[in-house]
């Protein structure tokens, strides 16, 4: 499986990243608007960051981690669910 996280307020999604690697899935980026979390990821597990969350969405993963600020969290869902669809 292909994943992205869309989201990374919280540094503990770096655990959800692990066990999906752990798992022989592929991790193919970040969105994250304040890079803060989002750039030390993203050097850590050589994937790049997206400026926009359609961009990351054009990769079709399929699973998304977020770890979004936790009032975001039901927009970013309804997102993947529309993008599920397609």
């Amino acid at each position: 499986m292909r994943f992205g996280i869309y989201g990374c307020r919280h540094a503990h999604i770096a655990e959800f990243v692990d066990e999906m690697l752990k798992l022989g899935h592929e991790f193919v980026g970040i969105y994250e608007t304040e890079l803060d979390i989002a750039k030390g990821m993203a050097e850590k597990y050589k994937v790049p960051i997206f400026d926009k969350g359609e961009e990351l969405l054009k990769l079709k993963p399929d699973v998304i981690g977020t770890s979004a600020v936790n009032n975001r969290k039901i927009d970013i869902i309804e997102l993947a669910l529309s993008r599920a669809s397609m």
